[in-house]
């Protein structure tokens, strides 16, 4: 018996039925499908991944762009330059590799372009693309001191001359018809420029002051360059001289150093030269104590003054409106206070003083 078994067994192998054929193609069927639905699973998959990827990017490049904005307004780029130039390659480069990725940001313009066509921007940005109507432009002097202004009823020169600039600061401020060169000179040391809301209501009420109210925020920082503030210094009962409240160099600003040696003074120096803020430079009260050191005695009366000579006999007779409109020209605000070239003081004194006779 196991002998027949065993050479039935060792025979053609049995043919598949029609049935068992149909099965086996459906198996296969099946396994096709799910690989198929299994392929684009992880298609579907890897295109989701990618997208969120490049959102993350792109959110990403826009986070670095608003640091950037950032950075110029705090004028990184003069405080830290190198700093500012690391930050400006990586910008550059996520922008180049965004546009070759087809990844798109909201913002569309080179950081390096920005930033070197705006130049040094200090308290006050001014884009060269920017045109001035000329017949709309407010005059970059006022015509009249008597006219819309407390000065007038101020008794001290130097609060006079403080209130005349802090006026006519406050109009440049407002009028959007400003001219923007006008507001660069004058405000390009007062980095607070930019948060105009803020900046409004203290500036309102520093021009609306009273005689017996301070013009200006003594928490704001005096910069003393070309020793402003410091030549003719108000001085206590024993002499002791009084300088203006939290001075010091706009350092960060201008992106001094800060150390004392001789060779950080002489960079110091050609720093403050290459920006045209070179020389001695005075506030209200030194243009004051400029003329009473050539003997003058202060008289104020209206729109002229009567400066006589230490002989008492000769006398000059300074037309005061027209000394402070040329001063003007030239004023720039030293973060708190109006400054002043010396050289610009001489020349506007000797322009408006005329001799007028014996007393």
């Amino acid at each position: 018996m196991h002998q027949t078994d065993r050479v039935k067994k060792r025979g053609r192998p049995r043919m598949p039925t029609e049935a068992e054929a149909k099965d086996r193609r459906t198996q296969v069927r099946h396994a096709q499908r799910a690989y198929r639905l299994k392929k684009e699973a992880m298609f579907r998959q890897m295109k989701d991944r990618v997208a969120e990827l490049e959102n993350a990017v792109g959110r990403i490049s826009d986070s670095l762009f608003r640091f950037h904005e950032m950075a110029i307004q705090s004028d990184l780029h003069i405080t830290h330059p190198d700093l500012f130039q690391q930050i400006n390659n990586t910008l550059a480069h996520i922008q180049m590799e965004s546009k070759e990725l087809g990844i798109q940001s909201t913002n569309h313009q080179s950081p390096a372009l920005r930033t070197n066509d705006s130049g040094p921007s200090f308290g006050y940005l001014i884009h060269r693309d920017q045109q001035i109507d000329t017949n709309k432009s407010i005059s970059s002097v006022p015509r009249s001191l008597a006219i819309g202004t407390l000065s007038l009823h101020e008794t001290i020169f130097s609060r006079r001359l403080h209130r005349y600039c802090l006026e006519y600061a406050w109009r440049l401020f407002i009028d959007a018809r400003s001219n923007p060169q006008d507001v660069y000179r004058v405000f390009r040391l007062v980095p607070c420029i930019r948060y105009k809301d803020k900046m409004t209501p203290y500036f309102r009420c520093l021009v609306r002051g009273g005689a017996h109210e301070s013009l200006d925020l003594p928490a704001v920082p005096f910069y003393c360059i070309g020793g402003a503030g410091t030549h003719y210094p108000r001085k206590k009962d024993d002499g002791t001289p009084i300088y203006p409240e939290n001075m010091r160099l706009p350092r960060r600003i201008l992106g001094l150093s800060s150390s004392t040696s001789g060779d950080a003074h002489d960079e110091r120096e050609e720093k403050l030269k290459s920006l045209g803020l070179h020389g001695t430079w005075l506030d209200c009260h030194d243009v004051q104590g400029y003329l009473e050191e050539r003997g003058l005695v202060l008289e104020l009366s209206g729109a002229r003054m009567d400066v006589h000579g230490p002989d008492g006999q000769s006398r000059l007779t300074l037309h005061v409106e027209e000394f402070f409109r040329l001063l003007l020209k030239k004023m720039m605000i030293l973060g708190r206070a109006p400054g002043f070239r010396l050289d610009d003081v001489e020349c506007a004194f000797q322009e408006t003083a005329r001799m007028s006779g014996p007393a």
